[in-house]
């Protein structure tokens, strides 16, 4: 039921996670429509996902051709646009805002209204953006990890742990944090021997990692002027270290309303005896059906999101980094597997540099 944690709070938070994992699913009942998104205060743009749950348990399918619309509490409003891509072989749909009308602001309430194709209408309740939020700070450590063994046996191995500190100051408006953490690395091809001497471009592989937890911290009652997490993201040490892993937290102050909502979340995957189980009961967020007997899940928020970015270099390891694709004198194409030949076939892998790779350290 983590990985079910996280994924929920992937899709209400960041928009590069896709997939949606139900709360609650009553095999007894017609599949339930989840709608989930957010707007920050950030030039845009923002991402709605609207998907539709199965009977069997598995994750749930996309819904097409809504009608998604984002209102400010000016009544100003603006359409989102729908995005098709393919993902896994299935075809999938994001909903986006380019920002062009309505902007996030601090203290603003926003809130969505979709139709669907068959007519069914939902409106969320508006949530209030905050004005306030924390000051995070990363630091690392180079440490043992336990894992267990195809065998069963547990092994100890070299990894990197990562610790957060958030610093606040005590305002009239209480502050509701949750974070999020995303990794980046390249990933090297084997450079053959050839008459040009080109060298293949790296890789560059972002994925979430470290949201196992909600990590849920409000400071209310709390009377320090600081929070830490002390492992928030705990990554095994592999080749994806050979020269540079950026760690990222995303930071998103939100409402209490919303806040209660990840609790209940939280509280429900927590009680769930496995994976596999159903957990016992439903969070209930802001969406209203205009049909009053159906269920419907999700929440559309109102965040401010704070970035936080902290990189390890190999030099800096007592670990050796050893690197499986690099070329031995020798040896043919096809003694190297495929992703060494072409690092595109690896998941979340884009031959383009972000914006954020030189600069941070």
């Amino acid at each position: 039921m983590k990985y079910f944690t996280h994924l929920i709070v992937c899709l209400v938070l960041v928009s590069a996670c896709e997939t949606l994992y139900l709360l609650d699913e009553d095999k007894d009942v017609a599949r339930q429509i989840v709608i989930s998104g957010y707007i920050n205060q950030g030039p845009g743009p923002y991402h709605v996902k609207i998907q539709q749950t199965s009977f069997t348990g598995e994750a749930p399918t996309d819904v097409f051709n809504a009608q998604v619309t984002l209102v400010d509490e000016g009544g100003n409003r603006e359409d989102f646009v729908a995005q098709t891509f393919i993902q896994d072989n299935k075809s999938k749909v994001n909903y986006r805002c380019p920002a062009n009308i309505v902007k996030g602001y601090p203290g603003r309430s926003y809130h969505i209204e979709v139709v669907l194709a068959d007519g069914r209408r939902y409106e969320t309740e508006p949530d209030r953006m905050p004005f306030y939020q924390g000051q995070d700070e990363i630091s690392w450590e180079e440490t043992e990890l336990i894992t267990t063994s195809t065998l069963g046996l547990d092994v100890s191995v070299p990894a990197v742990k990562c610790h957060l500190t958030t610093r606040f100051q005590q305002h009239d408006e209480p502050i509701f944090l949750t974070w999020l953490g995303e990794e980046t690395y390249a990933f090297f091809q084997t450079d053959f021997p050839d008459p040009f001497n080109n060298t293949p471009p790296p890789c560059y592989i972002i994925r979430p990692i470290g949201a196992e937890d909600l990590n849920l911290f409000t400071n209310v009652g709390y009377t320090k002027s600081e929070f830490e997490v002390p492992a928030i993201i705990t990554r095994a040490i592999d080749k994806s270290f050979q020269i540079k892993h950026i760690f990222t937290l995303y930071q998103y102050s939100m409402s209490e309303r919303n806040f209660q909502y990840m609790r209940s979340i939280e509280a429900l995957t927590e009680n769930s005896g496995s994976l596999f189980d159903t957990p016992p009961g439903v969070a209930y967020g802001n969406v209203i059906p205009d049909q009053e007997d159906e269920n419907v899940q999700g929440f559309f928020q109102a965040v401010l999101m704070d970035t936080t970015r902290i990189a390890v270099f190999p030099n800096f390891l007592n670990t050796q980094v050893s690197d499986d694709c690099a070329y031995l004198s020798g040896t043919f194409e096809y003694d190297y597997p495929n992703i060494c030949k072409n690092c595109t076939l690896l998941p979340n892998a884009s031959l383009e540099r972000p914006d954020y790779w030189v600069d941070t350290n």
